[in-house]
């Protein structure tokens, strides 16, 4: 081979390796349903997100919006490219949005949570203030819906996250409030303590991952694969989400929803 010849070949490598390494990752947004504070949400989803975009070759950017009603919001609008939601909340944006993974190792179960011996059953709450996070499902829809039907009649009180309403109902704010076990399970020492769980919602398919359908196929299926890939390698990183056996999820195993309240 000629120097000419050499010389062009050397740099043309030189050129694609240097226009590789130019051309970043593409940048996803990211969003999370508020369950828990924003310090918690990033503590747990931060380095998850990192690892799963190396693997899929994207970038996420971690949105967590104030409160769950704002969450909402913005999934309505379509502001997220993906997002952890509630069923009820996929059901409302499934024509933009599809599921990607979810959940196979447990079920989703509202819980309702009293002062610990405050309460010896739920008929003694009638006419009591009683506060669900805005927006959640397990812990406010089908919580509210199950016992409306036990005949019980309450005044509901609306508040930001799960964290607020087990803070609320240990410091004597609120005779009883809504949330989910897991979210229950994560809460500071005192306040698990000073409360117990009067009442458990019927099981139902647990949060979906959703991405919105202008993201190209192909890099949603890396993301579903990265994911996927992700837990079997680190199932420490799905700790705190939390999911105890990752899977694929599709469309139908929502479609009952459809038109269900957020």
């Amino acid at each position: 081979m000629s120097k000419p010849i050499s010389f062009f070949l050397v740099l043309a490598t030189v050129l694609v390796s240097a226009l590789s390494w130019a051309v970043e990752p593409p940048l996803l947004s990211f969003a999370v349903v508020p369950q828990l504070s924003t310090r918690q949400i990033h503590r747990v989803w931060q380095p998850l997100l990192a690892e799963v975009g190396r693997e899929a070759g994207v970038r996420f950017r971690l949105r967590v919006p104030k409160d769950i009603p704002a969450f909402a919001r913005g999934l309505y609008r379509q502001e997220f490219d993906l997002a952890y939601a509630n069923p009820a909340q996929y059901a409302e944006v499934s024509a933009h949005y599809l599921p990607l993974v979810r959940d196979h190792g447990r079920q989703l179960q509202g819980v309702l949570v009293a002062r610990a011996g405050a309460v010896k059953d739920v008929v003694s709450l009638s006419g009591k203030r009683v506060a669900f996070p805005d927006h959640a499902y397990a812990a406010s829809v089908l919580l509210q819906r199950e016992l409306r039907r036990l005949g019980l009649s309450f005044v509901p009180v609306y508040v930001p996250n799960h964290a607020s309403v087990y803070l609320g109902v240990a410091v004597g704010l609120y005779a009883a409030g809504g949330g989910v076990a897991a979210t229950l399970s994560r809460q500071a020492e005192g306040v698990r303590r000073a409360l117990q769980v009067v009442y458990r919602t019927t099981p139902s398919p647990p949060h979906p991952l959703i991405v919105h359908r202008r993201v190209a196929p192909e890099v949603r299926e890396r993301i579903r694969r990265a994911f996927l890939s992700v837990f079997d390698r680190r199932p420490d990183l799905f700790a705190e989400v939390p999911m105890e056996q990752l899977g694929v999820a599709g469309p139908e195993e929502y479609r009952q929803l459809t038109g269900a309240s957020p």
